[in-house]
């Protein structure tokens, strides 16, 4: 499954790839090119520009993720407006199974105001190991998720920065967001495809609403990428 913001993340590490590659490359054609000082001095303009575009692709990862934030905490905050006529069987006390209850969480994936009626409900019946295996995800959840994607591109950005095999093997970018990987996979089943979020961006809920999860940070890491451990 892919996921929108996962994606654009994927494209911010493929395009800073890029960036370093030719720059690197640029590099060096100057020390084949130039006597050594003139070389240097080129070469040092070059790094400079490299630096500034590493910073660009950590705020365009933190922007990404910074809008994900706010779109999950305007959905965590219950809306009158989302609530539709099928919270009636919920609230009545009338029989679900599993089944049903599962299709209504299908139904309503992007609708988190229905998604806690539906998992109140869940919490009101008899333990049930069927009812137990009914996953219902929400946007606290989520944020964590997409936090763990954003961190990750964090370090792969690093990697890329100080390692120079990445740029001939980029195999961490290429696992980012592949199904082949069973942590990833689990992730992405998780958040799903991300459609409709953004909707959730001019929701109108109290401004202390919006900045619930403000405190949900990304860490500028500089250790390996989980995804793929190797050494270099």
């Amino acid at each position: 499954m892919a996921n929108m913001y996962v994606n654009q993340m994927k494209k911010v590490m493929e395009k800073y790839l890029e960036q370093q590659r030719a720059g690197n490359a640029q590099i060096v054609r100057n020390r084949d090119y130039y006597m050594p000082e003139i070389a240097e001095e080129k070469n040092n303009t070059i790094r400079a520009k490299q630096a500034e575009q590493y910073t660009a692709a950590q705020n365009e990862i933190e922007n990404i993720f910074s809008n994900v934030r706010r779109y999950l905490a305007n959905a965590n905050f219950p809306n009158v407006g989302y609530l539709t006529a099928d919270r009636l069987l919920f609230e009545s006390g009338m029989s679900l199974s599993p089944a049903e209850i599962e299709g209504f969480v299908e139904r309503y994936k992007s609708n988190f105001t229905m998604l806690r009626i539906i998992s109140d409900f869940i919490k009101r019946q008899p333990e049930s190991l069927a009812l137990n295996k009914i996953e219902i995800h929400l946007p606290a959840e989520l944020l964590d998720v997409y936090k763990w994607f954003a961190e990750e591109a964090l370090k792969i950005l690093y990697k890329i920065s100080v390692n120079g095999l990445i740029l001939e093997d980029p195999i961490e970018i290429n696992l980012f967001d592949s199904d082949a990987l069973t942590t990833v996979h689990d992730k992405l089943e998780i958040i799903g495809d991300g459609h409709g979020l953004s909707d959730y961006g001019s929701a109108d809920v109290p401004e202390s609403a919006k900045h619930q999860f403000d405190t949900v940070l990304l860490t500028a890491h500089t250790a390996q990428a989980n995804l793929y451990s190797r050494s270099v």
